[in-house]
């Protein structure tokens, strides 16, 4: 069956999937704390720094796209959660604002993605507004719901 086909999610299946909402947030949380341990990449090119970026990346998106977008199809979004999320928050119009980056950094090969590199300060303010959407989130949910995402609230970074 195709993805095209996949029903929604239903009410009965949000508190399994929200396993996968808690995952996302530790793997950007992980990738921002590598790469601020790591500091500056120590040359152009840097593997080791490369790798960790595209792993704060490629989660950094996936939860803009459940925080920001709309549902369609199976995908699983925020306001499966909160029917009234509010998407327009300034945090997630800056992340959404660098989803077309992030895809041509790590989504696509192009001439362009090495435009502009990523550095500590932009690490730092990416994984900031994310754990703030997210505290968001979670402190928005009700008590019951609340439970079903296996994390602690994180704490942005200062």
């Amino acid at each position: 069956m195709s993805s095209e086909m996949e029903p929604p999610p239903t009410e009965a299946e949000l508190p399994g999937l929200a396993r996968h909402v808690a995952y996302e947030i530790a793997m950007a949380n992980l990738g921002a704390s590598r790469l601020l341990a790591l500091g500056q990449p120590q040359e152009n090119g840097d593997l080791v720094w490369s790798a960790w970026v595209e792993i704060l990346l490629l989660h950094s998106r996936v939860l803009t796209d459940f925080f920001c977008r709309q549902p369609t199809r199976d995908d699983l979004s925020a306001v499966h959660y909160l029917p009234e999320w509010d998407a327009n928050s300034e945090d997630l119009v800056w992340l959404d604002g660098h989803v077309p980056e992030i895809n041509k950094r790590v989504m696509h090969l192009t001439a362009y993605r090495d435009r502009r590199q990523s550095d500590g300060r932009d690490v730092a303010e990416t994984i900031r507004r994310l754990n703030v959407v997210m505290i968001r989130f979670l402190e928005a949910l009700p008590p019951d719901s609340r439970g079903w995402f296996p994390i602690a609230t994180p704490s942005p970074p200062s």
